[in-house]
């Protein structure tokens, strides 16, 4: 079964489902290895909520959530102690406990945390150790007058590197011929092309020298691991501008652009920091002083890597080529030039980032929680979607955003069991009201079919056309 599931920051908001699924999972899964008064002194009835924020809030902490709901959380002290990871009992064994290690350890490389330690259960040993953390020492420990046997295990996220950059020369090109033969190099730099000595020599050699595309080998200490090499934009354009008439022409000026390609070809060095560091590196000692930004072109299908350039500093803006993403890293803070820029086809993360800026005023500037996307599906057995209902949740209103059923559907009821799952939610979450909008062609009688009344109409659509916005008052229990 694959699930959608989103990782994002742990909120205040979200304490009380994490204390629920903690402890309804201790009880549930670790019953295996744990006997009942060892579970109860783990996780009791009655918990420290204030305890437990303040250590939250102090951590790097995530949550994973499906359709609203939380799944599973997790969170690491900026010390390197891995505290908390645990992810409900009916979602079990699908990828959510990896996906909540993957970004918390991301996110502490991107802190600079070093070496990780944690104490871990006899049930969750296994997955610990399948990404990489190594036993330090069996222990009894005692907790709440209860024996419980756990493990002491540790990790190392970030290595103490020697990098350097070597200009490209002659010898280097029988070790780039084997780079381009490697999986991961020949299937995203190469683009899947089987280079031979010639061609790499073709199209190397001429490079060797070059002031408009310095080229260099990526070494740890002595070490070859990569290759990397920038461009002067106003000499030649990347993969994502076509011509001129882009638009980041009117914030910068072409000679004011790098561009950078690299990879790192020794896979031991992949997931390991590494990269981040040589980018950083890189661009500090040899793009910063010369261009005001620097920009890549990933491969619209190749997320790993751009995940990787948005975590380190790169922005997406629009790109003129379907087949890859355009981004952006500013290297210079001051007398920055903003320009707005027309997306047709807005990505999730960017608008997200609007939603989280207007909840992050409410929040400072009248204490209220961020608000959460909500939707409903209805699936048939091939699970194609066949109707649903979306919208959102905050400042104590449940907003439906799009409601719809296919065809087929109509005068089945399925409208109106979406619109009583939506309210339930609403009441679940403590809503004053729910609030809709719908044409005068769509669904305006429904709704009032529904007890919703009429707040206001707006005129002066297309064809005399009519807006209504309607509310339902909830009476709390």
């Amino acid at each position: 079964m694959n699930l959608f599931i989103q990782i994002r920051k742990l909120e205040k908001s979200d304490l009380d489902a994490c204390i629920d699924l903690f402890r309804n999972t201790v009880h549930a899964i670790n019953i295996q290895d744990y006997n009942q008064s060892q579970l109860d002194a783990w996780a009791p009835e009655q918990i420290d909520k204030n305890a437990w924020w303040e250590s939250l809030a102090n951590n790097i902490a995530y949550v994973a959530e499906y359709h609203g709901q939380i799944v599973g959380f997790g969170d690491m002290s900026y010390e390197g102690y891995f505290d908390r990871l645990y992810v409900h009992q009916d979602y079990q064994r699908k990828g959510i406990a990896s996906a909540l290690i993957k970004q918390i350890e991301e996110q502490a490389r991107l802190a600079g945390i070093k070496e990780v330690h944690t104490e871990v259960s006899i049930t969750a040993k296994p997955l610990m150790e399948a990404f990489g953390y190594q036993l330090i020492k069996k222990q009894v420990k005692e907790h709440k007058g209860q024996k419980f046997i756990n493990f002491i295990m540790k990790k190392t996220l970030l290595k103490n590197y020697t990098i350097n950059f070597k200009k490209l020369n002659e010898d280097d090109l029988k070790l780039l011929h084997q780079w381009f033969h490697m999986p991961h190099v020949s299937k995203w730099y190469a683009r899947g092309k089987e280079y031979t000595f010639a061609e790499i020599q073709a199209k190397y050699l001429p490079r060797i020298g070059d002031a408009t595309i310095p080229s260099y080998i990526i070494y740890d200490q002595d070490k070859p691991v990569g290759y990397i090499q920038f461009y002067h934009v106003k000499n030649h354009f990347p993969e994502g501008i076509k011509n001129s008439s882009h638009l980041i022409f009117n914030q910068f000026k072409p000679d004011q652009l790098a561009g950078i390609d690299f990879f790192i070809a020794d896979e031991k060095y992949l997931h390991t920091g590494f990269s981040s560091t040589a980018l950083t590196t890189f661009i500090d000692t040899t793009i910063k002083t010369k261009f005001k930004a620097a920009m890549v072109d990933p491969d619209k299908n190749n997320i790993t890597a751009i995940k990787f350039f948005e975590k380190n500093g790169f922005e997406h803006i629009a790109s003129q080529d379907d087949q890859h993403d355009l981004m952006i890293k500013h290297l210079v803070g001051e007398n920055m030039n903003y320009t707005i820029y027309y997306d047709p086809s807005p990505k999730h993360d960017d608008t997200k980032i609007i939603w989280e800026g207007i909840s992050e005023h409410a929040k400072k500037v009248r204490g209220l929680p961020p608000g959460k996307p909500f939707a409903f599906f209805i699936r048939d057995e091939l699970n194609k979607i066949k109707g649903g209902c979306s919208g959102y949740i905050y400042y104590g209103c449940l907003y439906v955003d799009l409601l719809w059923v296919d065809e087929s559907l109509r005068g089945k009821q399925y409208g109106t069991q979406l619109m009583q799952a939506a309210e339930k939610l609403a009441h679940d979450n403590h809503c004053h009201f729910i609030a809709v909008n719908t044409m005068d062609f769509e669904a305006l009688e429904f709704y009032k079919k529904l007890d919703f009344t009429v707040e206001f109409e707006r005129k002066g659509f297309d064809k005399n056309s009519s807006m209504y916005f309607l509310r339902k008052d909830l009476d709390e229990k």
